[in-house]
């Protein structure tokens, strides 16, 4: 009798024993797992450390304890964190079961949380200490999704934020997973880098000009450097035809038409050019190599 009892109680430990046992360990009392498991609290130290191989004080978590502790959907996304090397993690024995149960150090979900502290939802998380990482880092520097940044920037749209970033001119994160429009995470510090330095200035009107401009040039495509105007002179009367940069419109024509022409006498003649005539306010040399200048 005494015989068949000591092999009830060292009967071998199924897989799904094994999983139960990888996942609860340390989190729930060893009591509750003496009765949940039917085992002593011997047996159970025992297949901790020989078939788990999980000490005590390395302070693991497996991927569904992180994920109730993070207020995640699903332990999937642990596992994507794991497969793009955000979060380091090793696999439990093969004993563990077919699930491959990841074990987590503590240091490692910390280091996380520093990095990317809005994989978290710290709304939904209950008083914990990871929880208070993910509130020290969105203390020091938030983070917003692209349709909260959108109206920062001066712009009505996500789509806008999203060029920004693909451009490399506004530094983002990207979500593993998740629609766009709430998949891109840009934190405080960057948003006030884009708008200190904000590059937009003048884009279209300079870079993508000059850029174009030193292109055709290359392939040797004519380019428009000067366009001809004719403008009524206001104080004689007479038509003159002003040549002046492909970019300058009518009215700025005009205006520095009158300021340099008409001062005291008129000093155009039939015809005049504000780059030659006028270097002083236009340097059409520079306009030339870099088409970009202003005037």
């Amino acid at each position: 009798m005494a015989k068949s009892r000591r092999q009830k109680l060292r009967r071998p430990w199924t897989k799904q024993e094994l999983e139960y046992l990888s996942d609860h360990y340390g989190v729930l009392p060893d009591n509750v797992l003496v009765q949940r498991l039917n085992r002593t609290v011997t047996a159970i130290k025992i297949a901790v450390t020989r078939k788990l191989k999980i000490r005590r004080t390395d302070a693991f978590y497996t991927a569904r304890m992180l994920t109730f502790i993070l207020a995640l959907k699903e332990p999937r996304t642990v596992a994507l964190w794991i497969k793009h090397g955000w979060l380091k993690a090793t696999k439990g024995p093969p004993g563990a079961g077919p699930t491959k149960v990841w074990n987590i150090i503590e240091d490692d979900i910390v280091e996380l949380l520093k990095r990317r502290p809005w994989l978290a939802d710290m709304n939904r998380m209950d008083e914990h200490y990871f929880r208070s990482i993910v509130r020290a880092e969105w203390e020091r520097d938030p983070w917003y999704s692209a349709k909260q940044v959108a109206p920062r920037l001066g712009v009505q749209t996500p789509q806008s934020v999203w060029r920004y970033i693909h451009k490399g001119w506004l530094a983002a994160e990207k979500q593993l997973f998740g629609p766009e429009y709430r998949g891109w995470v840009i934190r405080e510090s960057a948003i006030r880098e884009f708008l200190k330095n904000d590059p937009r200035k003048d884009y279209k009107s300079e870079a993508s000009r000059a850029a174009r401009i030193g292109a055709n040039i290359k392939l040797g495509i004519p380019v428009k450097l000067s366009i001809t105007w004719q403008v009524q002179c206001p104080s004689c009367g007479q038509q003159v035809i002003v040549t002046a940069p492909a970019r300058m419109l009518g009215r700025k024509v005009k205006e520095i038409f009158v300021a340099s022409f008409t001062n005291d006498r008129c000093t155009h003649g039939a015809s005049c050019s504000i780059q030659t005539d006028c270097s002083s306010t236009v340097d059409f040399s520079r306009m030339a190599l870099a088409g970009a200048t202003k005037c």
